[in-house]
């Protein structure tokens, strides 16, 4: 997540070492509270917002002491909140508070309204290298995205860069490349993206 954090522009200690359930980090001396340090804290968090991935969710699980904490995707904002961050604990809840949790959940797509759509920039787009760089052209021009045999052949051997690097059509984008994606980010939604095949059909379930 440190790496992540860097990636979109925030301030953040180095990685030393790592094992297990130890993390060592650069050294960062103490300092009081001042004005430039409020400053400094608010361009941070200005930066790490405005950097955008491609789903709501993370790739690792974490937990809070003995309750884990689920991070897999969500559709939306609200579904990621419900689902990840408020219904898992339920049971942990005294059952007045819990019912009341059930129903905030069950509110959050209309106290957290997703944004507006935004036009799409395939349309001014004048080279479209996205069209050509799936090397079974399952998404060409005009043609509606081919989903089954993208999910074979990311089930094949040849598939297996496209598994673990992303998507060469979502790659070739100019608007992906600036997003400097980890291929471990790429993984986890190649993952979830056949999180519905099944194995004795060899097929989408």
């Amino acid at each position: 997540m440190l790496a992540a954090m860097a990636t979109a522009g925030a301030p953040v200690p180095g990685v030393l070492h790592q094992a297990e359930d130890l993390l060592c980090l650069d050294w960062l001396e103490e300092a009081r509270p001042a004005p430039q340090s409020w400053e400094a804290l608010g361009a941070g968090l200005v930066a790490l917002h405005e950097h955008c991935g491609t789903g709501y969710g993370w790739p690792e699980d974490y937990a809070f002491g003995p309750l884990p904490i689920e991070n897999s995707a969500a559709q939306s904002w609200p579904a990621f909140w419900a689902e990840r961050r408020l219904l898992p604990f339920l049971p942990h809840l005294p059952s007045d508070l819990a019912h009341r949790v059930e129903a905030l959940a069950a509110a959050l797509p209309e106290r957290l309204p997703l944004p507006a759509a935004s036009p799409s920039p395939c349309e001014t787009c004048a080279t479209r290298p996205c069209t050509t760089a799936c090397p079974i052209g399952a998404l060409g021009t005009g043609a509606p995205y081919d989903v089954p045999a993208c999910q074979r052949f990311l089930h094949s051997a040849e598939g297996q860069s496209c598994r673990t690097r992303g998507c060469r059509a979502r790659c070739a984008c100019p608007l992906s490349q600036n997003l400097q994606r980890q291929n471990q980010q790429a993984a986890f939604h190649m993952a979830a993206f056949m999180g519905n095949w099944d194995d004795n059909k060899g097929e989408s379930a």
